[in-house]
């Protein structure tokens, strides 16, 4: 009988009765048994299940046993593997014969001395309903398919796209099943939802989403850091971006940037195109309404939000990579190139706060030491860079 077969078997017993019988265990090797038993320990028997129903394994056969080298001997069988090469083997059961090792990466990159991933602040992390946390790479382009617990595809991953458009409501059931979404400093990443919303995540955001919208009422998430939207047009569902302070942003179709670490600015929102409207939570009749070519910035200590001009590529530069400053003092320099660059920068503001620059950076081309080199030319600052700390002070 081929290995796939009987791993198929296997893994469809398990997700069907949750355990094998005597007659199913037989069936395996001792290396298949430890490879089930490793799976259903990582919580990766329905991801492996797919990957047996989707791909030619038996073609792989060789170049796996290679890779792990799984030696045999001379009465034929397979050795027994070693916990740690056993979970790097599933790794790559998982992941690798899809073209993506995101989650070898992951296992082999930390350590995995108590065989769990180590979900550093520096990765982007999706956290799903069961509570189960991913790593997600996006260094590869080859199509990762996205599985809850019990075998659902729910999403495919390509590079920094996640992408749940091909989810249908039925898929999920009538209680909204959520997923959320933690971008680290230094990284950008985008969404697209279940209704066709596109979402593109700045440095330091996290979001709360659900993998499909009820197919009445409205369309809620919830954000904190900083996201550009361009919501999918549904005049029976309004979509609600939602903050912890209690602000509400509502819309049916546009395209806008929202912020929550605006400095000096509980929530910041700039729109692009259609329309928004704002109000705190509990209060919709207290809505303002934000038109193209205009910012909002809401205060939670008084509640007041304030609507004036804005210039909109100053704050949407960033989808590209570009982090624009117009008669900026270095008061919102710093945090914004902090976040860009998952970086400390320690220097006191005070000495420069009657000071006001302008400049432009190209995060995905210029590396801190260059962005340092030309801010030392239009301020006057000397810095040193010690790692992830720069340290800046006044040039005498």
């Amino acid at each position: 009988m081929k290995k796939t077969h009987t791993l198929h078997i296997a893994l469809s017993q398990i997700i069907d009765k949750g355990s094998l019988d005597e007659t199913t265990k037989n069936l395996l090797s001792k290396e298949e048994e430890n490879l089930v038993k490793q799976l259903q320990e990582e919580g990766l028997v329905g991801q492996a299940l797919q990957i047996i129903e989707d791909t030619d394994l038996e073609s792989n056969w060789e170049t796996l046993k290679n890779r792990l080298k799984i030696e045999e001997t001379n009465t034929g069988k397979v050795r027994a593997l070693a916990r740690k090469e056993i979970l790097k083997y599933a790794a790559i059961f998982i992941g690798g014969i899809l073209g993506s090792f995101s989650i070898y990466w992951a296992i082999s990159k930390n350590s995995i001395d108590n065989e769990t991933l180590n979900l550093g602040k520096d990765q982007i992390i999706l956290t799903q309903a069961d509570g189960s946390k991913k790593i997600l790479s996006d260094e590869h382009t080859a199509e990762v398919k996205m599985l809850d617990g019990e075998g659902n595809e729910i999403g495919v991953q390509k590079g920094k796209v996640l992408d749940y458009s091909a989810v249908k409501n039925e898929q999920v059931g009538e209680e909204l099943v959520y997923n959320e979404l933690t971008v680290p400093l230094g990284k950008r990443f985008e969404l697209i939802l279940s209704d066709g919303t596109q979402v593109s995540l700045n440095s330091g955001t996290h979001m709360r989403y659900p993998i499909a919208f009820s197919k009445k009422g409205r369309r809620d998430v919830t954000i904190t850091g900083e996201a550009y939207f361009k919501v999918e047009k549904d005049s029976t569902r309004p979509f609600v971006v939602s903050f912890q302070d209690n602000l509400n942003i509502e819309v049916l179709g546009t395209q806008f940037n929202v912020s929550t670490y605006a400095e000096g600015v509980d929530v910041e929102t700039v729109l692009v195109e259609g329309s928004v409207a704002i109000y705190e939570n509990g209060q919709p009749e207290g809505k303002q309404f934000l038109t193209p070519g205009h910012k909002a910035e809401w205060h939670k200590e008084n509640g007041n939000i304030s609507i004036s001009p804005a210039n909109i590529r100053l704050y949407t530069g960033w989808l590209t990579g570009e982090l624009i400053f117009r008669n900026a003092g270095l008061e919102s320099i710093v945090p914004k190139l902090e976040r860009a660059y998952d970086v400390t920068i320690h220097c006191n503001l005070q000495e420069f706060a009657d000071k006001r620059y302008d400049a432009s950076f190209q995060v995905d081309l210029e590396n801190i030491e260059e962005v340092m080199h030309h801010l030392s030319r239009v301020a006057p600052i000397d810095y040193n860079i010690q790692g992830k700390e720069i340290f800046i002070k006044k040039r005498q």
